[in-house]
């Protein structure tokens, strides 16, 4: 039902008015229509000992109409027997008429508007059953209240300056400068092969990165030293080492991916993807392994430098 309040004054007059409107969900058929079952009755009437807001505008212009007529009818009197004063009381009637004027264009604050109409009757509408919000219900205890620190006795290592660490997988935010792969030896290369793949390259070579017998770090400009020749007379001077006669051996660390890259062409017609994918792998581990950490050189096995 709509709540309502009716207000009754003292000029015996009343006003209605709605507090809260109803969906009108309750219905009730009548011969041509169906209406709402709602019927707009106060539950609550409160007394004013004031008059209504019209009838304290009627007696109000009654007062100022009886005081104007009485100036208006002195001022004619005065006329008719020509007697002293009439321009002096002309002008207090005009200035009598200019304060009505001003105070009747003020009385539209002064006093409560006209009676408004009654309160109709609402529509009719379809109930709809909602959920309740109970088990939404918000308690105390679910708010967690953030600890306010205290400047006076936090550490210097604590003046984070509201730092908050990146949660992205792809820029993660990290003070570890160390390469992901610094650690991998090249075997998983062979999980991603198939008996078949290995079987079909015969001169495929065996990793050999942590045969220390076979591979040095140097940071200097080391030349590996050539062996001495067991073929041929022994008066025969072996020629000069020069950076065009020396062929890379199969061991090399190139031989070694340029034979993985061949395996993996055999793969690009099955697996487009993986295929690209390993080969950037591969190119990205021989660069490190050609280059070295921090730059330094690689002496091959019986062989020339590559830097």
């Amino acid at each position: 039902m709509c709540n309502i309040v009716t207000f009754r004054f003292t000029c015996r007059h009343t006003l209605r008015r709605r507090r809260s409107r109803c969906n009108g969900t309750k219905h009730k058929i009548t011969a041509s229509s169906i209406k709402a079952a709602c019927i707009a009755e106060s539950f609550l009437t409160i007394y004013l000992r004031v008059e209504c807001g019209p009838c304290q505008h009627t007696a109000w212009e009654d007062g100022w109409s009886r005081k104007l007529e009485r100036a208006t009818e002195f001022l004619v009197k005065l006329r008719q027997r020509n007697m002293p004063g009439e321009d002096e009381v002309e002008r207090c009637v005009r200035e009598l008429e200019a304060e009505y004027a001003s105070a009747s264009w003020d009385t539209r604050n002064m006093f409560a508007p006209a009676i408004k109409r009654s309160v109709g009757r609402v529509k009719h509408t379809w109930r709809e059953r909602a959920p309740s919000p109970l088990p939404r219900e918000v308690f105390p205890d679910d708010v967690i209240e953030t600890v306010r620190k205290e400047w006076s006795q936090m550490e210097d290592h604590e003046y984070d300056g509201n730092y908050v660490a990146s949660t992205d997988p792809i820029h993660p935010v990290s003070t570890d400068y160390s390469h992901p792969l610094d650690d991998d030896d090249g075997s998983w290369v062979l999980q991603h092969l198939s008996s078949e793949d290995v079987q079909a390259a015969g001169n495929h070579i065996d990793m050999d990165f942590n045969q220390g017998s076979h591979w040095t770090w140097n940071d200097d400009n080391h030349q590996p030293q050539t062996s001495t020749p067991t073929d041929g007379p022994a008066d025969t001077t072996p020629p000069p080492p020069g950076p065009h006669n020396t062929q890379p051996p199969l061991t090399s660390t190139r031989a070694w991916y340029n034979n993985q890259r061949k395996i993996l062409t055999q793969r690009k017609q099955t697996d487009v993807t993986k295929f690209y994918d390993d080969w950037l792998y591969i190119s990205r581990c021989e660069m490190r392994d050609i280059e070295g950490v921090g730059g330094r050189v690689i002496c091959e096995p019986d062989g020339g430098r590559v830097r």
